[in-house]
């Protein structure tokens, strides 16, 4: 059943009396997310400290929620904060509204159905390449090597680019914009984002590398 009726609610996390799932979340994300989806099903709402959270695994319910009927929900704060903005602007990722439809619109000829093959082969033959220099015994931090991954994807599927150089700016962005993010629902979350803290500064730093 993808819907429930307006009496029926979906099942909550007990979690902890002040910061709910919080912790147990970020102690180990996929096997929270796997065991929420394998006890509790399509649906399970929690809560951060305050803030209620609803997990949705169902790929009907991600339709409506992305597509179909977004409209009614806005992106998460989280995304519209300024450290957030500063790194994604108004992009698809956190615009709402006309904008996001405008923008989805500019961007769908480029997932036509005639294109991915083309895609498919740019896929293999970049992670071929990618990986074309690892010998047996080496050891690789497997989420740096998937960011490094996609970025010489999307570097070379729409733009035509290697990135080297770009790649190690953004990461540096990215890092630095996730240890301010894995703050929230704390006070150096809003002082990281309001105030000229350290991480701020360093922010601001290596931003105007970026667009300089």
């Amino acid at each position: 059943m993808l819907s429930k009726s307006q009496n029926e609610q979906p099942p909550r996390l007990k979690g902890k009396i002040i910061s709910g799932s919080y912790f147990d979340f970020f102690r180990n994300q996929l096997e929270f997310l796997t065991n929420c989806a394998r006890e509790h099903g399509d649906i399970v709402s929690f809560r951060f400290f305050h803030l209620p959270i609803f997990l949705i695994g169902h790929p009907d319910m991600i339709e409506e929620v992305f597509a179909k009927n977004s409209a009614n929900f806005r992106k998460a704060k989280t995304v519209r904060m300024p450290s957030q903005r500063m790194l994604f602007g108004n992009s698809l990722l956190v615009s709402e509204g006309e904008d996001w439809l405008r923008q989805r619109r500019a961007t769908q000829p480029a997932f036509h159905q005639n294109y991915l093959s083309d895609y498919a082969r740019l896929i293999v033959d970049t992670t071929l390449d990618h990986i074309g220099d690892w010998k047996d015994g080496d050891v690789h931090i497997i989420s740096d090597d998937l960011v490094d991954l996609t970025f010489k994807l999307a570097s070379r599927a729409f733009f035509g680019i290697d990135g080297v150089w770009e790649k190690e700016i953004i990461r540096g962005l990215i890092n630095l914009n996730k240890s301010i993010f894995s703050t929230q629902n704390r006070l150096f979350w809003f002082l990281d984002n309001f105030l000229p803290t350290p991480k701020h500064l360093r922010l601001d730093e290596q931003f105007e590398k970026w667009i300089n």
